[in-house]
């Protein structure tokens, strides 16, 4: 099946297209069928372009499709007995291949857009339980605030329905952010996992986890600043529990290990620590104050009344915790050997 350039018409009171693309085609092979084994050559979709759009009056053009979606879904629906087809189709897929897809969309209401460009995926020979090598990459571009980011991802995936298990080796994120009118001008972003996750038990399992940040920018110290954090993370979606065990946490004022561990238990989250550094340099993390124009008195700091918060956010968090220091240091004051247990 190979189809040509397709356009799908807006909803009544908005211009342009509400979709189009250039190319799609996929075949299949017939024979195989009759053995429940789905056997197809690469998957082709291009230059996919979707736009949405809402005006200040909240009318969108996405609520005709999505009512008649809804229809059609309670006039189709079978019932909760009726038997499915015996057996599980085996899958095979000689790649897949989408090519300069873009969406769009325009918020009249909230005065923003929002545009995701030239997503490109690319898939190698796709079989259950076998290895999937793919890459992604794409453009992000918001108006406001103005940002503007490029994302590359790459990995190797592999799916067993039959353990409900999905694995993602090898997996790389790198990106590049710009920012215009905030404290921080340009981030950049990578990090390296190997990934597992168990469908029915809905657990979660990142080991190991190596992340790097460089934030650059008028309001930070010396103009730029490096991050990293390494760990094996471990998440269990059912339990509402995630442990970060051993972790490593690089700032430019010195370095953090120990482990950290949350709990959500009913209303309250719980978190454990506990964490040392040798050695943190406050100077580091903090940008100088400008003194005050020659000639002129510093200006007093604002006080601001505020009505009272509903401080029960943190009557339902529950901290315990161990932190030490070797070696606090700010300007020229120097405090040694501390040692915190939080609770």
């Amino acid at each position: 099946v190979e189809i040509g350039e397709t356009h799908f018409g807006n909803a009544a009171g908005f211009d342009g297209d509400f979709a189009s693309f250039s190319r799609a085609q996929a075949s299949l092979k017939l024979m195989p069928l009759f053995s429940k084994q789905v056997e197809m050559n690469t998957l082709i979709f291009d230059d996919f372009t979707l736009n949405l759009s809402q005006h200040k009056d909240g009318l969108n053009n996405w609520d005709d499709l999505a009512k008649a979606g809804e229809d059609k879904s309670a006039a189709t629906t079978a019932p909760e007995d009726q038997p499915g087809p015996a057996g599980a189709l085996a899958l095979f897929l000689e790649g897949v291949e989408i090519r300069s897809a873009n969406v769009s969309f325009q918020d009249d209401q909230a005065g923003t857009f929002i545009a995701l460009t030239n997503f490109n995926l690319s898939a190698g020979q796709i079989g259950l339980q076998s290895d999937v090598p793919f890459t992604i990459d794409f453009k992000i571009s918001l108006s406001d605030p103005q940002i503007a980011g490029e994302y590359q991802i790459k990995g190797i995936a592999n799916i067993d329905p039959d353990a409900g298990l999905l694995k993602v080796k090898e997996l790389i994120l790198d990106s590049n952010l710009a920012a215009t009118g905030l404290p921080v001008e340009t981030i950049a972003l990578g990090f390296k996992a190997n990934l597992d996750f168990d469908m029915e038990r809905l657990q979660l399992a990142i080991k190991p986890f190596a992340l790097e940040t460089t934030v650059t920018g008028e309001a930070i110290p010396n103009k730029s600043a490096k991050f990293t954090v390494n760990s094996d993370i471990a998440f269990d979606a059912k339990a509402m529990v995630a442990k970060l065990k051993p972790l490593t946490f690089g700032t430019p004022g010195g370095t953090i290990q120990g482990d950290l561990a949350y709990a959500q238990k009913g209303q309250k989250q719980q978190i454990d620590f506990n964490l040392g550094a040798d050695q943190i340099d406050v100077n580091r993390f903090i940008a100088p104050v400008p003194e005050p124009a020659t000639g002129t008195a510093a200006e007093k700091p604002t006080v601001k009344k505020s009505a009272a918060k509903d401080n029960q956010g943190l009557r339902n968090l529950l901290v315990n915790g161990d932190l030490t220091v070797g070696k606090l240091i700010k300007d020229t004051l120097l405090i040694t050997d501390i040692a915190m247990h939080i609770k």
